[in-house]
This record gives C-alpha cells, sequence and structure tokens, in this order.
C-alpha cells in the first residue's frame, strides 16, 4: 500500500477525526484543499476510478472488505544496515556495542527501526487511494528482530465508515503486523486511514 498524500486537517476534519500535520505545499482545487502530491499521484480515469501514477487502478474505499489480509515479499534483516540506523538514531548500547549485545544473544533492533523496516514493505502491497493517516494506536513490540531474521508484513482491514462531512472519501482502520517466520508477529499497531471513494455519493 502506498500512501499518496497527506492533507492538512480543515481539508477532511469530521468533528471527531483527529487532528493531521502536513508541512507539504498545498494547493485548491473544487473548494477543498489538497497537496500538490495528492493531485499528481492519483487521478480520476474516464471510467470513474482512480489511477495512480502508472495509469493502474488503486485500492478505493469502496473496494476494501473488513477482515480480509494481504502479506507483503519477505525481507532479511541486514546487520550492518540496523547497526549503522541505530548508531544515528538509537545508540543504546543493546543496538551498537558488540560486547553489551552478544551478552544478550546479538543485537537488537531499535522500535524506529522495526517501523521503518515495516513502512518499507508496505510499498510491497497494492497501492490505495489514501489521502492521510491519523496515526497509529495500540503499537507493541512483542518480540526482539535481529539482523538475519526474514520478516513479511501482514496487513488486515479492521473497520470502515464513511466520512460524515466529505462524501468523497471514508476512513478505515487497518492492522499492520510485521510477522517473522510465518506466525510469529514481532510488532503490531493499528493504523487510522482516510481513503478516497471511487464514486462519492452527494
Amino acid at each position: 500500500m502506498r500512501y499518496l498524500a497527506r492533507v492538512p486537517r480543515e481539508a477532511h476534519n469530521d468533528g471527531e477525526d483527529p487532528a493531521v500535520g502536513d508541512t507539504r505545499v498545498r494547493v485548491r482545487d473544487g473548494g477543498d484543499l489538497l497537496s500538490a502530491r495528492w493531485k499528481s499521484t492519483a487521478r480520476e480515469d474516464p471510467t470513474g476510478g482512480v489511477v495512480g501514477l502508472g495509469g493502474e487502478q488503486v485500492i478505493c474505499f469502496e473496494d476494501i472488505v473488513i477482515g480480509e489480509c494481504m502479506t507483503s515479499s519477505a525481507i532479511v534483516v541486514d546487520r550492518d544496515e540496523l547497526v549503522d540506523f541505530a548508531e544515528r538514531w538509537d545508540p543504546l548500547p543493546i543496538h551498537v556495542n558488540g560486547e553489551v549485545a552478544a551478552s544478550r544473544g546479538g543485537p537488537t533492533a531499535p522500535g524506529v527501526f522495526i517501523l521503518a523496516l515495516k513502512q518499507r514493505l508496505i510499498h510491497e502491497l497494492p497501492e490505495h487511494a489514501v489521502i492521510a493517516s491519523f496515526g497509529y494506536d495500540e503499537v507493541r513490540f512483542h518480540h526482539p528482530l535481529r539482523p538475519g531474521d526474514e520478516v513479511r508484513l501482514r496487513f488486515e482491514y479492521v473497520d470502515t465508515r464513511r466520512s460524515s462531512s466529505k462524501p468523497d472519501r471514508g476512513i478505515v482502520t487497518v492492522r499492520l503486523s510485521l510477522v517473522r517466520n510465518e506466525d510469529e508477529v514481532v510488532m503490531s499497531h493499528l493504523d487510522t486511514i482516510l481513503v478516497r471513494r471511487r464514486f462519492p455519493l452527494g
């Protein structure tokens, strides 16, 4: 799933929706504020669908079925990449100090590295017409992640509801799980996203 863009709060606030920050250049289009990236990456085709950069159809709100899952391809955690990341962003001894890490079974990945790895794997999944992410809930690190581990991303639709104020979008909750060895969940969280509708209702 590729997140197409974020929009400012005033472009999609339904009263009950959390605030979403955005520092991108914004342009006014049809009375609605959209980011320049949204305008450049998703657009309506002549049949009423929404297409991405390559002209392919993207997943819209109407396409989503609660309970359906998809899984990314696998990726192996690289030791040098993990340590380099930790040295710059989270230099705890358990991540970067060889002796300390060895006493605990080897280096473990920082939580922010695990989240970044998850984000990379999102782009292995089909593209969605996502306007914004409202934020994460229930972020959990269930097991340590180590160099050489092979993981996949499992993406599950949990809940959907139409926007109460804007007919061109809906709100979707998804559960993202980083899975090792087919069934061991290393990290999981919920993400609430704003998704464009293919056929807006007035």
